[in-house]
């Protein structure tokens, strides 16, 4: 797989214009918690990797039932 020169020239324009606000609202952040959010968000983007890799045809109703359980859903709703 590639990146054309146009695809790479877009992608240059989006991370600038990503970044400013990011910086904005993040600068500030100890570089420990920021790692720390990294690890968390790490971790989540793996397990749902594994948990949708095998659920390419299946609707979020179906996904529901067989993870948490029917159960679990259920009690979620009347929370």
């Amino acid at each position: 797989m590639s990146i054309t020169k146009a695809g790479a020239k877009i992608l240059a324009k989006a991370y600038t214009l990503l970044y400013k606000p990011i910086l904005l609202m993040y600068h500030d952040i100890d570089p420990k918690d920021k790692q720390v959010v990294i690890n968390i968000f790490r971790d989540t983007e793996k397990k749902h990797q594994e948990m949708f890799s095998g659920a390419k045809n299946k609707s979020i109703d179906d996904l529901l039932t067989e993870i948490p359980g029917a159960e679990k859903v259920e009690q979620m709703t009347r929370e």
